[in-house]
């Protein structure tokens, strides 16, 4: 599983751990889990992601799922 994968799954287990029922409610949690998440992490994940795009558009987007 990509280290990406598990922050996500870090992510799910936070935000929807109170079964928010409206869609406010799930945008404040997850504002919530960024405020209180290392800025370190959150920008390595983003480094990677923006590296998962430059690869997608070098490689013509054929090995987009291979990447997820």
């Amino acid at each position: 599983m990509p280290p990406d994968s598990i922050l996500w799954e870090f992510l799910k287990e936070r935000v929807y751990s109170n079964n928010p029922r409206i869609l406010e409610d799930l945008k404040d949690n997850t504002e919530q889990f960024v405020i209180g998440t290392d800025q370190r992490i959150l920008r390595n994940v983003a480094g990677n992601a923006v590296k998962m795009a430059i690869v997608c558009l070098q490689e013509g987007m054929e090995r987009f799922q291979d990447l997820l």
